[in-house]
């Protein structure tokens, strides 16, 4: 693997793809789609664990649709990130990701059919208000939602069958969710 920096963001290429690992930049983030090196165009698919982790600086970050995933822990403690929006082309994003944004008070997430799962701890202490979980997913992983304090609206979507163990555990300021037919198993508070 061979590494590429530009605009204080660090990609690793191979193949025909690229990831971002790293970023030492301060208040914002633009991520490439694609790059270009010796005649050779890497496309940015993935943003790789810990890539952004403890950036508290972190204002903003632009997620091009290139992106199919989003690692472990990717943007955890970027405590000024306010909003994001992740596109509809990300499939997985892994658990952790923006554990402790907790400026955080807006997310969109993808609506593709692939987006099946929300994983463990993903908004876990975010700043979120309001939340709505896209009908392709079927699962909220344990403790997605903990500790989102000033959440207090989540709507779920058509397909949620799974709501794992404290999925929303100390989220004072929600008061109900509307849970849909499809919702099979809820886990312990």
């Amino acid at each position: 693997m061979s590494t590429y920096p530009f605009d204080s963001i660090t990609y690793t290429y191979s193949g025909s793809t690229a990831s971002v690992t790293s970023f030492t930049g301060t208040t914002t983030a633009t991520i490439l789609s694609s790059f270009d090196v010796s005649g050779v165009t890497y496309s940015v698919t993935s943003i790789g664990a810990s890539a952004f982790l403890n950036k508290t600086a972190l204002t903003s970050v632009s997620i091009p649709s290139s992106v199919t995933s989003i690692g472990l822990q990717a943007f955890k403690s970027c405590t000024n990130l306010t909003s994001v929006t992740i596109p509809d082309s990300v499939t997985t994003i892994g658990a952790n990701a923006f554990q402790t944004c907790t400026g955080l008070t807006s997310v969109t997430l993808p609506t593709n059919a692939s987006f099946t799962t929300i994983e463990s701890f993903t908004f876990d202490s975010c700043g979120l208000t309001s939340v709505t979980i896209p009908d392709s997913v079927t699962s909220i992983g344990a403790q997605a939602f903990e500790t989102c304090t000033a959440l207090a609206s989540v709507t779920l979507g058509s397909s949620v069958a799974t709501i794992v163990d404290k999925a929303f555990n100390q989220c004072s300021a929600l008061t109900s969710i509307v849970l849909p037919d499809s919702v099979t198993t809820i886990g312990v508070r």
